[in-house]
């Protein structure tokens, strides 16, 4: 049987998602006091419901990045409307916040849903160099895995690459990855030589216990191209976090400016982190983890770092259990 196309029917995927609705629903909760609306990120400004005015709108906003032009709908929806939007969010914003028409209330709290206790803090005898999980395919990631192939390391690490595009499910893996290669036309070899979606492991119930299996662990982040669109926001999703949980070397590909992030939050990162985030493209981060791996000039790490992260994402997952979280929440909306 093919494997599928996600990696969503993994425990420790369910498990981050259920804190998150969790989450959200105390949120909703702390709100209902408050004469609010609230709305889902993927409202169609253009179908406003008129009768909503002279109102607050709380919209939360967790892991994906919304471009320009839905910042720009939103404040025509404020004038027109008489609205005052508080966007409540776990992406890091480092723009300009003082808007008449929304506030970004950004929480690094909100990143203890992806505290997992099932992660062990144990030394394991890796069997892999490396692994790399991906699931959402695009441009770099498919240069990405096309590199790895090239270099001849696609059998020394645990690898997927699952052909899933959220804005276009009714296609098949193959038919994703043909329509990237027919836009650039430089992965020929890699349509004709692989099935897609691909995954060279046994599938576990969990993800993390595929990459605990290997020495390191490249973390190809959703929003990493994203620079043009988004030059404010930077995003961390469960990849991250996970990995930073797993006592192995983390190879952390994001925008420059997220390691930064990482480390004012608290996280302990490995150092190689920190030269991948002055490289000021995608091809230079891929040619540097190629590198890594061809060389493998690192000692393995022991646990003190990833136990720290873990024990950091606890205490947050902690304070979502609390009222007084949720209490500073309603206190902060726009007025």
């Amino acid at each position: 049987m093919p494997p599928i196309q996600h990696h969503i029917d993994c425990h420790d995927h369910n498990l981050w998602i259920e804190n998150l609705y969790a989450v959200n629903r105390n949120i909703i909760q702390a709100l209902a006091d408050k004469c609010v609306v609230l709305s889902a990120p993927d409202i169609l400004f253009s179908k406003w419901v008129t009768s909503i005015n002279n109102c607050q709108v709380v919209v939360t906003m967790y892991d994906d990045i919304f471009d320009d032009r839905w910042f720009d709908d939103l404040k025509v929806t404020s004038k027109k409307y008489n609205i005052k939007f508080t966007i409540i969010t776990n992406i890091h914003y480092a723009g300009y916040n003082d808007i008449p028409e929304y506030k970004i209330q950004f929480y690094k709290e909100l990143y203890g849903v992806f505290y997992n206790p099932a992660i062990k803090q144990t030394k394991i005898n890796h069997n892999k160099l490396y692994t790399c999980l991906m699931q959402r395919t695009d441009f770099s990631r498919l240069s990405l895995f096309s590199n790895l192939s090239k270099n001849n390391l696609i059998d020394d690490g645990n690898v997927s690459l699952l052909g899933f595009q959220i804005n276009n499910t009714k296609k098949s893996a193959t038919e994703v990855v043909n329509d990237i290669n027919s836009e650039y036309h430089l992965f020929d070899k890699i349509v004709s030589n692989y099935t897609f979606p691909f995954r060279n492991f046994v599938d576990s119930k969990n993800c993390f216990e595929i990459e605990e299996q290997s020495k390191y662990i490249i973390v190809s982040e959703t929003y990493n191209t994203c620079e043009e669109v988004t030059p404010n926001w930077i995003a961390f999703t469960e990849k991250t976090f996970r990995s930073l949980q797993i006592p192995n070397i983390s190879i952390l590909l994001n925008k420059n400016g997220a390691m930064d992030v990482l480390c004012e939050m608290g996280f302990k990162i490995h150092p190689i982190n920190k030269i991948l985030d002055y490289m000021m493209s995608f091809n230079s981060q891929t040619n540097f983890v190629i590198g890594i791996l061809k060389n493998d000039i690192f000692d393995e790490v022991g646990h003190a770092e990833s136990l720290h992260n873990q024990n950091l994402l606890m205490k947050w997952y902690n304070t979502l259990q609390s009222d007084d979280f949720y209490t500073t929440i309603s206190s902060n909306l726009h007025t």
